[in-house]
């Protein structure tokens, strides 16, 4: 069996390295200054995706439960819940 090895980067010297490049730079104190939108925009962007697979799933679920137990209950359930998350 073939092993794989990993080249010796010294971490704490890259860290200061990159932290003293970043530290000088006028666009990483413009980019820093932005940092709580930029968390926004990720959480936002993660909702809308997650909304955007909900009828995906929500017809997966309903062919893979409801159309083989033929189950009303279920896809009541399964039909309120999409219907809260939007």
């Amino acid at each position: 069996m073939r092993t794989m090895t990993l080249p010796n980067i010294n971490l704490p010297k890259f860290k200061s390295e990159l932290t003293q490049f970043l530290g000088r730079s006028e666009l990483a104190q413009v980019l820093a200054s932005f940092k709580r939108e930029f968390i926004w925009v990720g959480l936002f962007s993660l909702l809308i995706n997650l909304l955007m697979l909900t009828p995906t799933l929500y017809m997966l679920q309903i062919f893979d439960r409801v159309m083989i137990s033929r189950n009303e209950l279920t896809l009541l359930f399964l039909t309120l819940i999409v219907l809260g998350l939007y």
